[in-house]
């Protein structure tokens, strides 16, 4: 395990205020890149940040800030979901389950404390951002999915494309 107090030093305090701001910013941005279009996913792409941090009134630095650590959040809590989501459509088919399976829900409990457990994660974060981030949870990882498929279209298929 990484000193958690040099990772502390790292990142700021994440405040309810402050996620606020950040929800406001991927809305916005999110909405841009869906109006947007053309094929210059570059321009476009910038267009939308611009206006998404001016609509948040957010710092670019802090924005940066946020964003990495409310992707390290989403990604821990998107890992639980998918886990969560496993165990029931394998608990679905008990009876009919191989050998993979039956180990993968032997598993399962462990997987499941592993990934609940967020002490790491707040000894990195901290106790604020975590608190904050808790709070907005449902929101948080709709939008970091959300934006991620936006912008992986526009990476990979351009929205005029046939």
């Amino acid at each position: 395990m990484s000193d958690a107090r040099t990772l502390r030093l790292a990142h700021f305090d994440i405040t309810p205020d402050k996620v606020e701001a950040f929800v406001l910013y991927q809305r916005t941005l999110l909405r841009s890149l869906m109006d947007a279009s053309g094929e210059d996913w570059a321009g476009r792409f910038a267009f939308a940040h611009a206006k998404a941090l001016k609509e948040s009134k957010l710092d670019p630095l802090d924005q940066k800030r946020i964003a990495a650590d409310a992707a390290s959040f989403c990604g821990r809590r998107s890992a639980l979901a998918e886990v969560k989501a496993r165990i029931r459509e394998l608990n679905q088919h008990r009876p009919n389950l191989n050998a993979k399976e039956h180990a993968l829900l032997e598993r399962a409990p462990t997987e499941l404390a592993r990934l609940e457990d967020l002490s790491e994660l707040e000894a990195t974060l901290g106790a604020v951002t975590l608190a904050s981030f808790r709070a907005r949870e449902v929101e948080l990882l709709e939008l970091h999915r959300a934006v991620a498929s936006a912008e992986g279209r526009g990476h990979l298929h351009p929205r005029n494309a046939n």
